[in-house]
């Protein structure tokens, strides 16, 4: 057992505070659907083997085979795991019930990639408080179906009331001359999301605007932020890339 210091403590908050934000993506609820149907297919996968007579290694077997794995035969490896690929980290698949989020951004001056939301879109649909310190997650989905790494943001009201997120797919780009750029954020767990910004002229842009002139009330000088079911923006934009497998 080791004792630590108030500097050590601090340090290994900070260490704990990054691997919660880098896994955010991968925490699950223990009564998630998801998490029962895994813990159900490992139960039968163990009466399986335990059917076949089939001995699974012991923690302190697997841990002595890392430390002296067997040599290798005329240059090849253990052939269980000579060509086996590490898996990727999956990001949650959107499903007919993901919310989400179509939002037109404002220009908001020259850093207009620090997109602007409502109070009401700010706390309620992407978790954001004015009384603890919270993070939101983003992962900015491009148009070929590739994840960007993530990105962590402070999720709390600024003493100017001013209800916003910074986005890295609007890092360098102008704001348009013509049109507004529409965000769409679906929320894949708790403050975590999978967004593309979307141009005007650019792939997307015109099924989202129309979809917002379908279903949004316009008001003068009011920009337009609808939280629809993700079954009805597929409906609307088919062929987006939210709908295959994501991984990062």
């Amino acid at each position: 057992m080791e004792r630590l210091d108030a500097a050590a403590m601090t340090r290994l908050r900070e260490q704990w505070d990054d691997y919660v934000a880098l896994t955010s993506a991968c925490q699950l609820d223990p009564e998630d659907a998801r998490v029962l149907a895994l813990l159900e297919r490992n139960a039968a996968r163990r009466k399986a083997m335990q059917d076949t007579g089939i001995v699974e290694p012991t923690e302190a077997e697997e841990e002595a085979a890392r430390k002296h794995p067997p040599e290798p035969i005329d240059g090849v490896s253990d052939i269980h795991t000579a060509h086996v690929d590490q898996p990727a980290d999956e990001v949650p698949q959107i499903t007919p019930d993901t919310q989400i989020l179509v939002a037109e951004i404002p220009r908001a001056s020259n850093r207009w990639g620090q997109a602007n939301f409502d109070q009401s879109t700010f706390f309620d649909f992407f978790g954001a408080s004015n009384r603890v310190q919270r993070r939101a997650y983003f992962f900015h989905l491009r148009d070929d179906g590739t994840l960007g790494f993530q990105e962590v943001r402070p999720a709390v009201a600024v003493q100017s009331h001013n209800y916003r997120f910074e986005l890295d797919a609007a890092s360098g780009l102008a704001y348009p001359m013509d049109g507004r750029p529409v965000g769409v954020f679906a929320k894949v767990g708790a403050r975590t999301f999978v967004y593309m910004l979307l141009m005007p002229g650019g792939a997307g842009h015109a099924e989202m605007a129309l979809l917002l002139d379908q279903t949004a009330i316009a008001l003068p000088g009011r920009l337009r932020r609808v939280v629809y079911r993700a079954a009805d923006v597929q409906r609307a934009w088919p062929a987006a890339p939210l709908w295959g497998r994501l991984t990062v």
